[in-house]
């Protein structure tokens, strides 16, 4: 992150200060204490014979204080919940003996884009990238059929 974008977050968390999507607690978005409360889900079931990979890992359930942290990042805009989110994602990595070249984000629909204004998997990607010492490229994969919301 850059000098000006540091000293722009800094401004902006004086004046609105980042409360918990859990619990309301300051000083973070998703604080540890919800995060220790979340539960894990780990390898998810699907079919290896209709995917173009091996496994599917998900660092927590898509449940409560995680939930409303997707539902704020991808409906609401709260793009600087992404590093808070990104945490338990680049953990789950780190732990779970997968070796990786690089990270790539899914694809958003160009009409999606354009309606949210940012790619959210784009966001979380760099993130955990960062975290992980990993490249981020968005480059590789193309989304063709624009799909109905995820909630």
């Amino acid at each position: 992150m850059g000098a000006i974008a540091t000293v722009w977050q800094h401004a902006i968390e004086l004046l609105l200060p980042s409360r918990c999507v859990g619990c309301g607690a300051g000083g973070t978005y998703l604080c540890d204490a919800c995060l220790g409360r979340a539960r894990r889900a780990g390898p998810l079931a699907f079919d290896p014979a209709a995917r173009a990979f091996d496994e599917v890992t998900a660092p927590l359930a898509y449940e409560g204080a995680a939930r409303t942290a997707v539902l704020r990042l991808k409906y609401a805009g709260l793009r600087a919940i992404a590093p808070s989110m990104a945490r338990p994602m680049a953990e789950a990595l780190s732990s779970s003996g997968v070796r990786a070249d690089v990270v790539v984000p899914v694809p958003l629909h160009p009409s999606r884009l354009r309606q949210r204004g940012f790619n959210q998997a784009l966001l979380l990607a760099r993130r955990v990238g960062e975290a992980v010492g990993l490249p981020v490229r968005d480059d590789l994969l193309r989304r063709l059929v624009a799909g109905t919301p995820q909630v």
